[in-house]
């Protein structure tokens, strides 16, 4: 952006002055260059309400009990729920969901709990008397950190899974039957999500080298949020929601079969981003596979925290994944190019790219201001107006997601999860104020966070997990 600023711009500018300008207002008038603008415009909004309506149609399907094939046994579920400190309301709430899927008496829930956690063992004895008979089985495994490992949900699922892997062998049961979850502590299950899942795993060709990921969604508690973590929650959840058609990395709460989990070495015990590591580990298991992540369409409900500071604090750890680009880097002597590539893409392109330099920082530079004033009038018009006109879109077509997903796809599950209710008042609000809330959100909590990681990378390799409090976790330590 910089080279932009300093170097062409200055040479657009001397380029306008000496008739260019003229040349480009003549172009401009000319019907079929008028006709291809409009065509794109309009291919272009149609492209994206295309895709947000067969995203929707999976939504709505997700909400249904799906037909699993009658040619084969049933799948093994098993949820690893990592715990420390949570409150028995929050986690009974997440396994209460969990006892009311149509196939939880195929389903081995683990509470993966921290020995350093006393209040453990007396919410397990509860957990287990309240909803032991629920299950096929539920355990609890007692996680003590080892030397290297590093505090947090990766070190803890490794170790609750390493002895899935175990419980299974004796039982001689094939880990590539065991279609494993893991789950947040406070997360909120249909009763279809078992099925949904099953079903996906059904229709891959070979589903056993396969991540399954439920898009993202953490309205249960949207309505006691400040506007501003609302918004930055809204826009997050929209982005995860209705990208997952496309190629979406898995987040949170995802699934793999446990042969899956053992064959790469399940979760690294020093890895604070384990969603994102996953889901690269996978990539270059299956040379990048194009299903390597497929989206499972029964949504996961999660809190999301409230506060700006705690969400501060959320968003530095999220974006300490830009560890994950160093990591990539360490593999370039291992892979093919093109697998490399990808993982690169994934990492830094997407991390180190408009995140830590926004495009609209050009706005800033004199040089892009001169450049505008030598336009003509109709091309300063098609620069001013295709942004705004983009803006626009965006603005409308977040207030109509968020309309059909809460009034069609929420609505069903609300009593169930417990939604805390959005007044108009705060729909008023957050609609006329989401573009600025919006700029704001993405500037401190995408750009300001990852800087903020970025240099803390310069003089630390790791990052202690924080769990951020969330609205039923505020008398929960910190990790």
């Amino acid at each position: 952006m910089g080279a932009t600023a300093f170097f062409f711009l200055p040479v657009a500018t001397q380029v306008l002055a000496d008739g260019g300008a003229e040349h480009i207002d003549a172009v401009l008038r000319a019907p079929c260059v008028v006709a291809a603008i409009v065509i794109s415009v309009l291919a272009k909004i149609g492209y994206e309400v295309g895709l947000d309506v067969l995203t929707f149609k999976c939504l709505f399907r997700g909400l249904r009990r799906p037909a699993l094939p009658e040619d084969r046994e049933r799948l093994v579920h098993a949820v690893i729920i990592c715990a420390y400190k949570e409150p028995y309301e929050v986690l009974a709430a997440t396994i209460g969901s969990l006892a009311a899927n149509n196939l939880a008496k195929s389903c081995v829930v683990i509470l993966a709990t921290e020995a350093r956690d006393e209040s453990a063992d007396p919410t397990f004895a509860r957990l287990d008397a309240e909803f032991g008979g629920d299950f096929l089985e539920f355990f609890q495994t007692r996680h003590s950190l080892g030397p290297g490992e590093v505090a947090g949900k990766s070190s803890n699922e490794r170790h609750a899974c390493m002895e899935l892997y175990s419980w299974a062998q004796a039982r001689s049961i094939d880990p590539y039957t065991v279609m494993v979850t893991t789950a947040d502590a406070d997360s909120q299950f249909d009763s279809v999500f078992l099925e949904h899942l099953e079903a996906e795993f059904c229709r891959q060709p070979d589903g056993r080298h396969t991540l399954f990921d439920s898009p993202i969604n953490t309205y249960r508690n949207l309505a006691a949020c400040h506007p501003l973590v609302a918004v930055f929650e809204i826009e997050r959840t929209q982005y995860c929601t209705f990208s997952a058609l496309q190629f979406q990395p898995a987040q949170s709460n995802y699934s793999l079969t446990l042969g899956f989990a053992h064959l790469i070495d399940y979760w690294h015990p020093d890895n604070t981003s384990e969603d994102l590591h996953t889901t690269l580990k996978a990539v270059a298991f299956t040379n990048a596979a194009a299903n390597v992540v497929v989206p499972v369409w029964s949504i996961i409900i999660n809190d999301s925290v409230t506060g700006l500071r705690d969400r501060w604090v959320q968003a530095k750890r999220h974006m300490w994944g830009v560890e994950e680009t160093a990591w990539v880097v360490s593999l370039f002597p291992l892979l093919r190019w093109k697998i490399w590539l990808r993982m690169l893409q994934l990492t830094a392109g997407q991390m180190l790219t408009t995140t830590v330099v926004p495009p609209w920082l050009i706005i800033l530079f004199p040089q892009m201001w001169a450049v505008l004033a030598a336009l003509p009038p109709r091309a300063l018009a098609l620069a001013v107006g295709l942004p705004l006109l983009t803006l626009g879109f965006q603005w409308v077509r977040t207030l109509v997601r968020e309309a059909v997903l809460h009034q069609c796809i929420l609505k069903p599950r609300r009593e169930a999860s417990k939604m805390l209710p959005i007044s108009p008042l705060q729909w008023l609000h957050w609609g006329l104020a989401y573009p600025l809330y919006a700029f704001g959100a993405g500037l401190v909590y995408n750009t300001m966070a990852t800087w903020a990681m970025l240099l803390h990378a310069v003089r630390h390799t790791t990052y202690g997990y924080v769990c951020a409090p969330k609205a039923l976790l505020q008398g929960a330590d910190a990790v």
